[in-house]
């Protein structure tokens, strides 16, 4: 999950070079049902497009860096959904180990 957020994230933001790359290799890896990982993260990745950039804006304004506005800003926006998926995720592992 955390490495699922932190890319999620990072594909989200357009300034990032190679995010359009990176992005195709997920969805390419998706149409050989590489499991659930590629799935979460384009889902997350969508979620994070819905919060609005001037709220990062902002906070680059009063100084924050990247990390600072992924934990205190993106993450707590996001709890109620990174809960979900990780539900998803654990439910996804107990049905396929039995």
């Amino acid at each position: 999950m955390t490495l699922t957020v932190f890319t999620g994230y990072a594909l989200s933001r357009t300034r990032l070079r190679g995010a359009k790359i990176v992005m195709m290799m997920y969805v390419f890896s998706m149409l050989f049902s590489a499991g659930i990982i590629p799935t979460y993260m384009i889902i997350v990745r969508l979620y994070f497009f819905g919060i609005p950039d001037s709220l990062e804006e902002s906070a680059k304004m009063d100084g924050a860096g990247n990390l600072r506005i992924l934990f205190q800003i993106m993450i707590p926006l996001a709890i109620t959904f990174i809960a979900t998926i990780a539900l998803f995720c654990a439910l996804f592992r107990c049905v396929d180990v039995h």
